[in-house]
């Protein structure tokens, strides 16, 4: 039976126009062509009375496939499509069964082989079990559609091209990491707070500022106990001022106060840091007055008293300088970050009271390995990234502990196998948190030297 061939079209399966015959509702009609999906039967329309061929509807038939001395005969249900002319009705297969489908498959390509009377494959698929199949889809025998065949090439090919660009965008990153950026460290923001401590061991006796306020210059931040300094200084104060009063006093009297204060400027010692008069007659005219038993005469006791009005001052200078010492003052404009004590405590001289954060570019300080940093020097550029995802260029200054911390020495730095580093951003306006961490990668190798 020859077969007849079609160019390729829409269709789901192949259509073939082997013999087969078509029973709908007790009536036979003949099969113009047919596939694995459905069929067209030639029912006139003066013969469908009595069949409802409203397209959708769903009716039970049977498929008679004559063979060379034998036929085939199959249950299916079909659904009516519609009618495309006079004669012709188109059909589909409802729920075709895995066994049908194979059946209707083996027919298919025994006639394109030229080999239907070869029943044996046939017979051996009839008395199969009926068991599911995972081939859902109608067989094509044709060549794919060349549309589809360009849109699938053209589908595979950009996604081959987005793979292969995005393969080579991550071997060009790898290499320019590698090749640009070689070293990454962890550092941390400085130089932006300022440690301001006890001058002196005392009890905190005033916190004059709070977390969060801004202060100026030389403000008071705390103060330390003084009252033990502020009873002596009340008492050299008031002996102070009983001096001043009888040496005015004896001075109008006698009127020897022009000839006694120029003499005792020009006639001083230093006790301690303060300079203090000598005696007018010096301390053997003192006692060859006693020892005669005359009166000491004025001058002798004005030059007594300047000599006591002296030693009272240079105290009260003394004492005024240890009072303050004992209040903190802000070394800068800033703000209070941080209060280290509390109102009470008893604090140690250099022990940190305030943290003062100020108002300064920071200064980036990492660690890195020993071997890491027998490639860098000072003057390389470096990335630097805050926890924000904020990236700003910086320059490496020092390298080393010893140009950070002085007292840190070369045989502790060996032994420790890590360097510190420190750099500075190129933006001088630049401004980070105090203490911020961030992650620095080094340039240790540029393409073409600046």
């Amino acid at each position: 039976m020859p077969i007849r061939r079609e160019p390729n079209q829409r269709r789901r399966a192949h259509r073939v126009d082997l013999p087969m015959v078509f029973e709908i509702g007790g009536r036979v009609f003949r099969v113009f062509d047919w596939s694995v999906t459905g069929l067209a039967a030639r029912i006139p329309e003066k013969e469908a009375a009595g069949l409802d061929l409203e397209p959708g509807r769903v009716h039970p038939a049977r498929l008679h496939i004559p063979m060379p001395g034998a036929r085939v005969a199959l249950d299916v249900k079909v659904q009516v499509v519609g009618r495309r002319g006079p004669e012709r009705v188109a059909f589909s297969f409802v729920d075709l069964s895995p066994r049908n489908r194979r059946i209707l498959r083996q027919i298919i390509e025994l006639g394109i082989e030229g080999r239907l009377g070869d029943l044996e494959d046939t017979v051996a698929l009839l008395a199969q079990p009926d068991l599911p199949t995972p081939l859902k889809d109608a067989m094509v025998l044709s060549d794919l559609e060349e549309e589809a065949l360009a849109t699938n090439f053209r589908r595979r090919a950009i996604l081959s091209v987005v793979l292969g660009v995005g393969f080579l965008l991550f071997v060009a990153g790898l290499l320019f990491y590698n090749t640009v950026y070689r070293i990454e460290a962890e550092g941390v923001a400085m130089g932006q707070v300022r440690r301001v401590v006890a001058a002196t061991t005392g009890e905190l006796r005033t916190l004059l500022v709070q977390p969060g306020e801004r202060v100026t210059t030389g403000a008071p931040l705390f103060r330390l106990d003084d009252r033990e300094l502020a009873v002596q200084l009340a008492q050299v104060e008031r002996e102070l001022a009983l001096v001043r009063e009888r040496f005015a006093a004896l001075a109008a009297a006698s009127g020897a106060s022009s000839r006694i204060e120029p003499a005792s400027a020009r006639r001083r010692v230093h006790i301690g840091l303060f300079p203090v008069p000598l005696l007018a007659g010096g301390a053997s005219a003192a006692a060859t007055v006693r020892a005669r038993g005359e009166a000491a005469p004025a001058d002798d006791v004005l030059a007594r008293l300047l000599q006591r009005r002296t030693r009272l001052e240079a105290e009260r200078r003394r004492l005024r300088l240890r009072r303050e010492r004992l209040v903190g003052r802000a070394p800068e404009a800033g703000r209070v970050v941080r209060v280290a004590a509390e109102v009470g405590d008893r604090v140690a001289a250099g022990r940190t009271v305030v943290l003062l954060e100020v108002d300064r570019p920071p200064v980036i300080v990492a660690r890195v390995r020993d071997f890491q940093a027998r490639r860098l020097h000072p003057g390389m550029i470096a990335l630097v990234r805050t926890p924000a995802g904020k990236t700003f260029e910086a320059r490496l200054t020092a390298v080393g502990y010893g140009l950070v911390d002085p007292d840190f020495s070369p045989t502790e730095e060996a032994s420790l196998g890590e360097v510190l580093i420190t750099l500075e951003p190129l933006d001088p306006t630049l401004r980070l948190p105090p203490y911020a961490r961030v992650d620095v990668w080094i340039r240790t190798f540029t393409l073409f030297d600046s």
